[in-house]
């Protein structure tokens, strides 16, 4: 299994940024920063395949302003 941390970070409207770095091209939003979560998600699958997405662990890290 594959663990990857997931960087969140909110934006000045409001939305949540999530990215991968480790990732290069990996990243997303969403309103919330649940909803970003399960984005991130769909970013990985598209960077690293379907399997590798669903069985890698997402550590999460919210970053400060």
């Amino acid at each position: 299994m594959s663990v990857y941390t997931v960087t969140y970070e909110q934006d000045g409207g409001g939305n949540w940024n999530a990215s991968i770095k480790a990732v290069h091209g990996c990243h997303t939003y969403g309103a919330t920063i649940l909803e970003a979560r399960d984005r991130i998600r769909e970013a990985l699958a598209l960077c690293v395949g379907d399997r590798e997405a669903e069985r890698a662990m997402l550590v999460s890290e919210v970053a400060e302003k």
